[in-house]
């Protein structure tokens, strides 16, 4: 089988070999046993009832619930001389009864309708006498009330299996938990199917997930991501970027925004808008003639644009499913692309607030919990790419390909400020709190209470005894929220737990705190000045009035003289204080390990100007 399966896919498509996951699937749809694959978006699911069409006598019926997915598909199996044609609502009837006829004459091998065309009768009446060799199932999903797309067209789809006896029946999905696989199976009546779960690991995808404490830094985020990170037009690698946004509303102002703030073309996308635009941006945006897209969940489906380099969400997506279909998009073309997911608690409430005015009791439920899950994945101390195999019930043991739970969160734009002694001395004071909050509470309440919140949660509990409490009350609870938040951002702080995660210190937040180690970062401009404000004379004197005596005097001035030019106009401290240009004097660094040795330095400060600090110690010596 395995050789004629070959022969098949390089006769018909004129592929060497399948995909992983792919041979497994088709073999088993071959032998007549009913199957059901969940494999991901951009794996080859479609080859998996496509081929096996081409062996058989008879006809293949492809259920799709898009319009735009069928066309595609039809459009590249006739330019491979595949007998393939489509009957949905963009057809008109007598086009429809064309295509029907033609398809039950044995002039088709594949047949792709919509899954409403089952409420016809007479559709099913013609079908119930022609000889199905096989039913193939897409977005099998769809038919699961506990899947995250419910469309109650899908449920005839069980009686049809039922009346028109096809000779094997394929479900196929890109998303499906192993409840929605047994209610796929159990609707269709499907009897002890065959189940392929495979290649839900992107190993392409870094999945970055920042909390921000208001809508107003998530736009400093998402502007700072398009212009400083991985999603800016002169990125390594620049590509395009699909940004999510939950509402009609937010795509039209966000495009806006972002067109003045970029200085390039941004387009909207949302169900509300004309067919034709709609169409003009998808088209423009899959040609490359626009970098960045902001849509609703209705774009998407269809896609296809191979060099997506970033998808952001500005709220937290309503499913698990949802968002997995959605970074999907990403690096189809195997090359790396970054999904960054920008989220507060108002996500969930307005999310709450929508599901208890749109559905019904019956589907409420399920709703809210698959709202749940999406809170337990986003507070989760677990790896985002281990949490996602786990959910999807695949289970393989790999090694993290890219998660900002297992790697250090990279910082963009604004946020990327020069360390100062003030700074450090906030960043040790707030996780001093952290430390002595003792993982027990979460990031507001250490927050009110290094801010010294008269708040009743606050005041009320053990916070208040602490010796931490009012530590940084000149920054306010906003404020302490915010140095709180990019300190879990830097790897300094981390959340635990699930959907009322609680804050704790990681091993490097605690060799910061206990001067171990220096950070190599600042605050943002609204925070630093009012720590340098507050900051005592005492820590700006910290280091010797004089360079110590181990010090080469020569190296000393140059280091002033460069670090005088690297601050721009600035105060010299912000390029490093006078602490560490003794100790670069002391131990002049040689190469990127012994600069990253010296505290008060870091990767930031080596990418920076690290090359041309050791050329400025060298010359100095020469001297």
């Amino acid at each position: 089988m395995t050789d004629s399966l070959r022969e098949a896919l390089q006769e018909h498509f004129g592929f060497d070999d399948f995909q992983p996951g792919q041979r497994p699937i088709i073999e088993s749809v071959v032998s007549g046993k009913p199957t059901l694959a969940i494999m991901p978006t951009g794996a080859g699911k479609s080859l998996c009832y496509q081929l096996p069409a081409l062996m058989f006598e008879g006809l293949t019926i492809v259920v799709s619930p898009l319009i735009a997915l069928m066309k595609d598909q039809v459009d590249a199996l006739n330019a491979r001389g595949i007998r393939a044609d489509l009957i949905n609502s963009s057809r008109t009837p007598n086009e429809r009864d064309a295509v029907l006829a033609a398809a039950l004459s044995g002039s088709l091998d594949l047949l792709y309708v919509a899954p409403e065309r089952f409420g016809n009768t007479f559709f099913r009446e013609r079908i119930n006498g022609a000889k199905i060799a096989l039913l193939a199932i897409d977005e099998a999903h769809c038919i699961s009330r506990w899947g995250h797309d419910f469309r109650p067209d899908y449920r005839r789809l069980g009686p049809v299996i039922e009346s028109c006896k096809p000779e094997r029946v394929l479900a196929c999905t890109a998303t499906a938990t192993p409840e929605v696989r047994e209610d796929i199976a159990r609707s269709l009546n499907l009897d002890d199917p065959a189940i392929f779960v495979s290649g839900f690991l992107r190993t392409n995808l870094m999945i970055d997930i920042r909390f921000c404490g208001t809508e107003a830094a998530k736009r400093e985020l998402l502007i700072d991501f398009l212009t400083q990170g991985p999603g800016a037009k002169d990125a390594a690698d620049p590509g395009g970027v699909i940004i999510y946004a939950p509402s009609r509303k937010l795509v039209e102002s966000l495009s806006a925004l972002l067109t003045k703030q970029l200085g390039e073309p941004v387009l909207g996308y949302h169900a509300g808008m004309e067919a034709s635009v709609r169409d003009d941006a998808q088209d423009r945006f899959i040609g490359g003639e626009v970098r960045v897209v902001v849509a609703t969940n209705a774009f998407g489906m269809g896609v296809d644009r191979s060099d997506v380099r970033g998808v952001v969400h500005v709220s937290m997506p309503r499913t698990v499913e949802g968002f997995y279909q959605e970074i999907g998009r990403g690096g189809r073309d195997r090359k790396p692309a970054w999904c960054l997911m920008l989220t507060n608690a108002n996500d969930t409430r307005i999310h709450e607030f929508l599901i208890e005015q749109g559905e019904s009791p019956e589907h409420r439920e399920a709703e809210l919990d698959k709202l749940a899950r999406m809170k337990r994945f986003v507070h989760s101390s677990d790896c985002r790419h281990k949490y996602l195999l786990t959910y999807f019930g695949e289970e393989i043991d790999v090694p993290c390909p890219g998660c900002t739970r297992c790697q250090r969160a990279p910082r963009f734009g604004t946020t990327v400020v020069p360390v100062n002694d003030g700074d450090t001395d906030t960043i040790r004071k707030a996780l001093a709190g952290v430390a002595r909050a003792k993982e027990r509470y979460g990031l507001k309440r250490v927050a009110g209470m290094l801010a010294g919140s008269k708040d009743q949660t606050v005041v009320r509990s053990s916070l208040v005894d602490l010796t931490t409490y009012g530590l940084l009350a000149h920054l306010g609870v906003a404020g302490c929220e915010a140095v709180l938040r990019l300190l879990t951002d830097e790897g300094l702080c981390a959340l635990q737990g699930g959907e009322y995660p609680l804050l704790g210190l990681t091993a490097l937040g605690s060799d910061i705190m206990l001067g171990n180690e220096e950070p190599d970062f600042g605050l943002p401009n609204r925070l630093g000045k009012a720590a340098k404000r507050r900051t005592s004379s005492s820590s700006r004197r910290s280091a010797p009035a004089e360079p110590p005596p181990e010090c080469d005097q020569r190296i000393v001035t140059a280091l002033r003289a460069f670090r005088t030019e690297k601050a721009g106009g600035k105060p010299a401290y912000t390029v490093f204080t006078n602490a560490t240009l003794y100790q670069i004097a002391a131990a002049p660094p040689e190469d990127e390990q012994s600069f990253l040795a010296l505290p008060g330095l870091g990767k930031a400060k080596w990418k920076r100007f690290g090359h041309a600090l050791i050329e400025a110690v060298q010359e100095a010596q020469q001297l």
